[in-house]
């Protein structure tokens, strides 16, 4: 940048920057000032740019007295050279801190994945942990329910062995009158010192055994039913754990 200024003049002067071929230059605003005798003075600046002769004029002329004063200016070629090192520092100033923001965003970014990476692998980690409780309570839910029929046959076994201890006594008491019947009883029905025949008896045997049966079908019912519902949650289980684990080690990589 080029700086020009006049001496004192009357009235104002008009400042002009030339180039080498005479062509007006875009140049600064001009200043004025006025010293202490009243007179005025014109000031003003150029950047220039680099021609074939680098030579700059400046003019000052007043167009009502038709008075005119230049000075030449010959910039020298070193000067751009300077100037074009200044403005390849500085770009490599901005380039710099443009991949140093560059690099602190991506270090940023980095660190928040990361970051939400492993509380994504400690939330999957968690409902693994989660499901294996989950799958624990269930099994102790069934170990008591089995319990619960083990209780149930253990009374259908005690029932079904007094019914049998009963039916042995009937017959024993059916066969110790029988006994003591005279031959010529013999042609009609025996009965039991409890009044009942022996017909009477295996029916009452056989009615008790059918209700046992019963409940011996609807206990296995029921153990069929656990071991379907235990097979179907172990496998609901299975497969969100082999998902869990695969989001895992997914997220791990």
């Amino acid at each position: 940048m080029l700086d020009c200024s006049s001496g004192t003049w009357w009235p104002e002067p008009e400042l002009l920057w030339l180039d080498a071929e005479g062509h007006v230059l875009s140049a600064g605003p001009t200043e004025t000032t006025r010293g202490s005798d009243g007179l005025l003075a014109v000031s003003s600046r150029v950047t220039v740019q680099k021609s074939p002769n680098n030579t700059i004029t400046c003019r000052i002329h007043q167009k009502d007295l038709k008075q005119s004063r230049e000075t030449h200016v010959h910039v020298p070629d070193d000067f751009f050279v300077v100037r074009s090192s200044c403005s390849v520092s500085i770009s490599f100033s901005v380039l710099f801190c443009c991949l140093f923001l560059v690099s602190a965003s991506v270090l940023v970014w980095r660190q928040r994945h990361l970051s939400k990476k492993k509380e994504t692998i400690k939330t999957i980690e968690e409902e693994r942990e989660l499901m294996r409780v989950e799958q624990k309570l269930q099994d102790d839910d069934l170990k008591s329910r089995i319990r619960e029929l083990e209780k149930k046959l253990t009374i259908q076994m005690a029932e079904a062995k007094n019914d049998a201890d009963e039916f042995n006594k009937k017959i024993k008491d059916f066969q110790e009158e029988t006994e003591k019947e005279t031959k010529q009883n013999k042609n009609k029905e025996i009965k039991t010192g409890s009044g009942l025949t022996l017909k009477e008896i295996v029916r009452e045997h056989n009615a008790k055994l059918g209700e046992r049966k019963k409940g011996y079908d609807k206990i296995l019912l029921d153990i069929q039913k656990m071991i379907r519902e235990n097979k179907e949650n172990q496998n609901q289980v299975e497969c969100k754990e082999e998902k869990k684990e695969n989001e895992q080690e997914e997220m791990k990589k």
